[in-house]
């Protein structure tokens, strides 16, 4: 049977993932980790805002609606750089967010990146990955997902750092500069696990232009069988074709007729 380029593409996308599924265990286990290290740090900044207001009670209040719950936050970095007059600047960027400049298709980096979430879920939860107007992909941002339901009084929770330097968090009131001051060894963390998983990203897509090369010079499944056995082991199952039941006691029966004439 010949090979479509529909399969050729399908096939791609599941060798790829496959080539790079035994990182993700350890990857999801150090998103876990941070997950919990930012659960703690913005628990105990919540405690510190309402200290009238024990943590057990927490989940008393979000089921009475007094507040909110979330899972998650939003991390924003404001650098520490000053302008002409000495004000902090007042850019900012998301936690974790890098960019890369290797150029992946629409169409492939969707193919791939559906075939990784079976393995690759916990990471994308708080990963934010996709393409720059330039095709070049990129990691938009790292957002926490916390272990437990949180209470919060907005629309949402952000988690705002700014000022990293210490002569710059003198600026802030003192709960604030605790919470800097837990968040900050976090964002270098973030910054480095999210470049750990840029290289596989990028690895993943260097080997799917490999291997499609590879699936491209095969154009029936027993060139792929002979050539990548592992690959041809992949392939979609093609559904049998049902074998009609034989009417035998119909044929004896007509034949007998035929023989025999049909009945006045």
């Amino acid at each position: 049977m010949s090979l479509t380029k529909e399969i050729r593409k399908d096939l791609a996308a599941k060798l790829t993932a496959k080539a790079i599924e035994k990182h993700a265990p350890a990857m999801a286990k150090k998103v876990k980790a941070l997950n919990t290290k930012f659960t703690e740090v913005h628990a105990r900044h919540l405690a510190s805002l309402i200290p009238e207001v024990p943590e057990s009670s927490w989940d008393r209040m979000i089921q009475k609606r007094i507040a909110a719950s979330t899972q998650g936050g939003e991390v924003t970095v404001y650098p520490s750089e000053r302008d002409a007059k000495g004000e902090l600047s007042s850019s900012s960027h998301y936690l974790g967010r890098l960019s890369s400049s290797y150029k992946v298709s629409e169409d492939v980096f969707n193919r791939v990146k559906r075939r990784m979430m079976d393995k690759w879920t916990k990471v994308f939860e708080c990963f934010d990955v996709g393409r720059s107007y330039r095709e070049e992909i990129t990691i938009q941002s790292f957002d926490p997902r916390f272990d437990r339901v949180l209470p919060t009084f907005k629309a949402c929770s952000h988690i705002n750092l700014r000022g990293l330097e210490p002569e710059n968090i003198k600026e802030v009131d003192q709960l604030e500069q605790a919470r800097i001051r837990a968040l900050a060894p976090l964002v270098k963390q973030v910054d480095e696990l999210s470049a750990e998983f840029m290289s596989i990203l990028t690895q993943a897509l260097g080997y799917h232009e490999k291997v499609s090369d590879l699936l491209d010079a095969c154009r029936t499944e027993k060139q792929l069988a002979d050539l990548f056995p592992e690959a041809a082991a992949m392939l979609p199952q093609r559904a049998k074709k049902a074998q009609p039941v034989v009417p035998v006691e119909l044929a004896k029966n007509v034949r007998r007729m035929l023989a025999e004439g049909v009945p006045a």
